[in-house]
């Protein structure tokens, strides 16, 4: 019997940049739900084309499209920002994986949205079942100390307006900096014959889900 609607090496090529999301943040993973409303933000934005794949994704106004190289002066420039500088490991490791890297980066508040386009990958709801299992198995065997937490809010698979869309949404907390954190919102979508990958990483936990919707595949 086959296990996964796409094979196991696209299924784990998925789980391998959740993972690297997470590792790259967070060494302490909390699994406990969280049943806090997210904030709801106005659906204000510009469709921002990426020219990799075609895709259209729909970008919140305040954010503006940056270079690696922008974005690099702007996390040396605020060295205190934990959240820009795990931001900026995390892009330079998707730099190195198949697909273009966009980033997006309110200077006002340092929120950013990356997308990263993706080899196209089917999946259905027992994959993502399996994709947070092994998201947890390898989460379990992080070890690097960041002095971090990072607590699980969400994690669930969709089948909404034709897209296939896994998401995950954690809070990080610095522990070396009370009551500092901010949130990861992730999103593998695949429709159309393609895939994409999004995160919004906030100061403030924000529904995000409006926004990916609106994407154009």
């Amino acid at each position: 019997m086959r296990l996964f609607k796409t094979s196991p090496q696209n299924l784990l090529k998925i789980t391998a940049v959740l993972i690297m999301c997470v590792c790259t943040f967070a060494t302490t993973i909390s699994c406990d739900e969280k049943k806090k409303e997210a904030t709801t933000i106005s659906l204000d934005g510009t469709y921002e084309f990426l020219e990799d794949n075609g895709v259209k994704v729909f970008i919140p106004n305040g954010f503006e499209r940056i270079s690696l190289a922008t974005f690099t002066s702007f996390a040396k420039e605020n060295k205190k920002n934990k959240q820009a500088q795990y931001t900026l490991r995390y892009i330079n490791e998707l730099k190195q994986k198949k697909g273009n890297v966009y980033i997006f980066l309110n200077k006002e508040t340092g929120a950013t949205v990356i997308t990263n386009t993706m080899e196209f990958m089917s999946f259905n709801k027992e994959d993502a079942q399996q994709l947070l299992g092994m998201m947890t198995m390898n989460n379990d065997r992080v070890a690097e100390d960041t002095k971090l937490e990072y607590k699980k809010m969400t994690a669930k698979y969709n089948h909404m307006e034709g897209h296939d869309i896994f998401k995950s949404v954690y809070q990080v907390d610095d522990t070396s900096r009370k009551g500092k954190s901010w949130y990861n919102n992730s999103y593998i979508m695949t429709a159309n014959g393609k895939t994409i990958y999004i995160q919004l990483a906030s100061e403030t936990d924000i529904n995000y889900d409006p926004f990916v919707l609106k994407t154009k595949m």
